[in-house]
């Protein structure tokens, strides 16, 4: 699995998908999608979307990855994960496939997905893309529209050394005919997105020239405003999923909505602010500036590269509190100087590691801050390292536990 052995786990083709999902009749053909890739906001936008379409009424399908917990996170329909005797019964019939052709981790799964969402008749189903998007093995589907969020640095060694090489891997979702919808438009990138949606015919919407939101804090707590050009569409929009930096995302899925609208699968107003205040509890996502106590404020995000941090960052900014412990822990593929150097310097730095071998080292963590003059400390496990957050701090205080999915998985409090 990519999660202990990175890019050696992975198979970067679709040959095997194909053949495994032909052997299954192509699911994936019998149900509508949205499809939705992007270096981070994919898998919030993809939570999002399936929230907003499950207060409409639907019956949705949802894949994500990776998981924190279980397995069974990520395969949903109306955010009830698949029951463990599904996972059995599907594998079960997998295994001569598996057999034959030894297909990775992610593409068992991604065809068990498959395969579940037509046997349960989805009304629609959205996927996330797990890695890139060009050769990825949920890119045999043919969805109603893409949705790339944006394009950072992540997984270089596997989808390029520059941006464009990256933009290029995650465009390759975009599908002959198919909108595609842009939440971020990245001025230095949009040609690339423009050539290849011209090459496919595909109409190419960049949301944030459609939409926009505005966030505020009333009382501790934020608001969003939902802007239609200048035109307000939605106000005062609580959100149990919070966070500044989710305001691309909103306008992605927006747009979507707007798109598949017309396509036969209309959303209202009502149900729209319904499901974007309510994405945690219709689907069940974790982990995205996720509160876990008070007193002092305890906050979990999966942030695990430098323009997930940033986001993270700025949304500390907003808060008022005396002092910040960080629990941070990374992969070793990470680029630790820029991540680290984005964080507070004035910070207690608890790092710590997670089960994994891809784990960066602790000698490497350690190097770091004593180059950099940082207060730390290093636990070899997150929960360790959170027990002596929690009794060196005081109610005034803030602990944010970050840097890896892996890692939060590993955190009994979460």
């Amino acid at each position: 699995m990519f999660q202990k052995s990175g890019a050696q786990a992975l198979r970067y083709d679709l040959s095997r998908i194909e053949t495994l999902c032909a052997r299954l009749d192509n699911p994936q053909s019998h149900f509508p999608s949205v499809h939705v890739a992007g270096t981070n906001g994919k898998g919030s936008s993809s939570h999002m979307l399936a929230s907003v379409f499950q207060a409409s009424g639907y019956r949705v399908g949802l894949y994500t990855s990776p998981h924190l917990k279980t397995f069974r996170e990520r395969i949903r329909i109306g955010g009830e994960m698949i029951r463990e005797e599904e996972v059995v019964s599907w594998v079960e019939r997998l295994i001569p496939g598996i057999e034959d052709l030894h297909p990775s981790f992610f593409e068992v799964t991604v065809a068990l997905a498959f395969a579940y969402f037509r046997e349960k008749e989805v009304d629609l189903a959205v996927i996330e893309t797990g890695l890139g998007g060009r050769l990825d093995s949920t890119n045999i589907l043919r969805p109603l529209v893409s949705l790339i969020t944006n394009i950072g640095w992540d997984h270089q060694a596997i989808l390029g050394d520059t941006l464009e090489k990256i933009a290029r891997e995650k465009a390759g979702i975009i599908k002959p005919g198919v909108p595609c919808v842009l939440s971020e438009t990245q001025e230095e990138l949009l040609p690339v997105f423009e050539e290849l949606a011209q090459n496919q015919v595909a109409t190419l919407y960049q949301a944030d020239k459609n939409y926009s939101v505005t966030s505020r804090m009333e009382v501790k707590e934020e608001v969003w405003d939902v802007y239609a050009g200048e035109v307000k569409v939605v106000s005062r929009l609580k959100s149990d999923v919070p966070g500044e930096y989710q305001r691309k995302n909103v306008v992605g899925v927006w747009q979507c909505l707007d798109i598949l609208q017309e396509r036969g699968f209309p959303t209202s107003l009502e149900s729209r602010k319904k499901g974007l205040e309510n994405i945690r509890a219709m689907t069940g996502l974790r982990g995205r500036w996720q509160m876990v106590s008070q007193n002092p404020y305890v906050v979990c995000d999966i942030a695990h590269n430098a323009t997930g941090v940033r986001q993270i960052i700025r949304q500390l900014s907003r808060l008022e509190f005396d002092r910040l412990y960080l629990i941070l822990g990374f992969s070793k593929d990470k680029d630790l100087d820029e991540i680290l150097n984005l964080f507070p310097t004035d910070a207690f730095y608890y790092f710590c590691s997670f089960d994994s071998p891809r784990t960066v080292s602790q000698n490497k963590l350690l190097v770091w801050a004593k180059e950099n003059n940082r207060t730390h400390r290093y636990f070899f496990s997150v929960d360790e390292a959170f027990a002596v957050a929690k009794r060196n701090s005081s109610r005034e205080d803030l602990i944010l536990i970050t840097g890896s999915a892996y890692l939060l998985a590993e955190f009994s409090g979460f």
